[in-house]
């Protein structure tokens, strides 16, 4: 059980009362890269610069959060996120 106050004492897969779901279904993606409805590049050089950009900026993590009341719905809030950024998460709140 985690005692830092973000947690408020719940479980460790809670953050500020939030049910935190890790799950390797979201997966970071590119911070930068060419539009595929940019129609002015070959689809070559548009997988070789993208490439490139990867390689430059790399990637950022993202998170999908869930309100089943936003849907007439019961249940937890929830953010769904890859486990790699929930342990970043955790550490944060440390």
């Amino acid at each position: 059980m985690n005692e830092n106050p973000l947690f408020r004492g719940l479980c460790p897969q809670t953050f500020m009362g939030i049910r935190v779901a890790p799950t390797s279904l979201v997966q970071p993606v590119p911070k930068i890269q060419i539009s595929p409805k940019f129609e002015w590049c070959t689809h070559e050089f548009r997988a070789d610069y993208n490439s490139w950009l990867l390689e430059r900026f790399g990637t950022v993590g993202v998170a999908y959060f869930f309100d089943p009341r936003m849907l007439g719905m019961t249940g937890d809030r929830t953010l769904f996120m890859n486990p790699k950024h929930v342990a970043m998460l955790k550490n944060f709140a440390e």
